[in-house]
């Protein structure tokens, strides 16, 4: 239970820090919206597949 919490913070960690860096540095605005729905999509679809793990459902985890 433990490491499926730190899957998820350092997922967490890793997209909040790619968005700001992408906030920082503004693209276009056609672009720069596509960029950060695609960073959501991203986030979720990580969070989802880590949290079917723990079911049993979706993929495994390769947890030591």
């Amino acid at each position: 239970m433990i490491e499926l919490l730190v899957y998820i913070a350092i997922a967490v960690i890793v997209l909040v820090t790619i968005y700001y860096l992408l906030s920082q540095f503004p693209l276009p605005d056609p672009i720069g919206k596509i960029v950060n729905i695609a960073i959501v999509v991203v986030a979720v679809i990580v969070i989802i597949g880590i949290l079917l793990s723990l079911t049993g459902v979706g993929p495994p985890l390769r947890m030591r």
